[in-house]
């Protein structure tokens, strides 16, 4: 805010309006929480202020379902790779923290052309993926490639 000359709010008063949505964790850094939004566009966006923002029903559950004092570990990982249960393979790229993505992108790439999963993927989708950067889960999987551009 204070980059855009917009005066930077100190507080957020409650409302259908209200960015946080219905829900705050607290985390141990003052100031920083994990909650709701009125904007899900920008869940999992370099969007916020620092904060986590989460669908709304999913911060109710997690508000409903974490005890207090539970730690929380932030993670910035701008590649994830996953495979479900039936071998599905996804890939989800996030722009990440300017000038550390673009390495990440390259180191993953060349780390994923030697390893035991690469004759699983479609390496065209997955530099789509990665070209892309949209944040969401995407199947890069060679026998359902089809599937890795977005509607």
């Amino acid at each position: 805010m204070q980059q855009e000359g917009v005066p930077v709010k100190k507080k957020v008063a409650p409302g259908p309006e209200n960015p946080l949505g219905k829900y705050w964790l607290q985390l141990s850094v003052p100031g920083y929480g994990i909650h709701g939004t009125n904007a899900p566009w920008s869940v999992g966006k370099y969007t916020t202020h620092g904060c986590i923002r989460l669908r709304p029903d999913d911060i109710e559950r997690l508000y409903t379902e974490v005890p207090n004092g539970t730690a929380v570990d932030i993670i910035d990982a701008p590649i994830k790779l996953g495979r479900l249960e039936d071998g599905t393979i996804l890939l989800e790229a996030h722009r990440g923290v300017e000038g550390r993505a673009a390495a990440a992108r390259s180191q993953f790439l060349d780390g994923l052309q030697h390893s035991a999963v690469a004759e699983h993927i479609d390496l065209a989708a997955v530099q789509r993926v990665l070209a892309d950067d949209w944040g969401i889960a995407v199947d890069v999987s060679k026998t359902h490639a089809p599937s890795a551009t977005m509607p």
